[in-house]
C-alpha cells in the first residue's frame, strides 16, 4: 500500500552498485533492475502497513523519519536477501532485526508516531471489542465438578450431557 522510500534514499545508505548488483537478474550488471528495488521497497512498504493497521490511518498521508528509516532498512534487507549467495552483512541484519523490533513497540504503543492515531470509536467499531476475560465463563471445569458433579476428564472429554 504504501512506499514509504525510494531508490534515491535507498543510495544514500547503500552505495549505488552495490544496489544494481543485488537487483540485476542478468549477471551484466549495468544498471539497478527498477523492478526488483521497487518490490523489495513495496515488500518494505506492506511490512510497515502490517504492523501499523489498526493503530494509524493508512495511508498514511504524512510520513515519520522513524517509518522511513524502517523502511529503508527493510527494503535493503529485502534487496540482500534476493542473493541467498551473497554473505549478508551483519549491519543490515542488526538494522533489520532493530527495524523490525521498533514496528512491534510501534504495534504494542509502546513507541508512538508523531501523526495521528485512529479514535476509539473507530477501533471500537472494526475490533469488536469486549468486555469478558476466561474467568467469566459461565462453565468451567470447577463449576462442572462441584455443582453438577462430573469428573475433569468427563468435562474434557464432553461426556457431561
Amino acid at each position: 500500500m504504501g512506499n514509504y522510500c525510494t531508490l534515491e534514499e535507498m543510495i544514500t545508505v547503500v552505495p549505488e552498485q552495490t544496489i544494481i548488483e543485488l537487483s540485476d537478474d542478468s549477471g551484466e550488471a549495468i544498471t539497478h533492475d527498477e523492478d526488483n528495488v521497487n518490490a523489495a521497497i513495496e515488500q518494505a512498504g506492506d511490512d510497515i502497513d502490517g504492523y501499523l493497521r489498526g493503530s494509524y490511518e493508512l495511508p498514511l498521508t504524512t510520513i515519520p523519519a522513524t517509518i522511513k528509516n524502517i523502511a529503508l532498512d527493510l527494503a535493503v534487507y529485502n534487496l540482500w536477501t534476493r542473493r541467498p549467495e551473497r554473505e549478508l552483512p551483519e549491519v543490515i541484519l542488526r538494522k533489520y532485526r532493530d527495524a523490525m523490533a521498533k514496528l512491534k513497540d510501534i504495534q504494542r504503543g509502546v513507541f508512538t508516531l508523531d501523526i495521528a492515531m485512529l479514535n476509539e470509536d473507530t477501533l471500537n467499531g472494526s475490533l469488536g471489542v469486549t468486555n469478558k476475560t476466561r474467568y467469566s465463563r459461565i462453565f468451567n471445569h470447577r463449576k462442572m465438578r462441584h455443582e453438577y458433579g462430573y469428573s475433569n476428564s468427563e468435562y474434557r472429554r464432553g461426556n457431561y450431557f
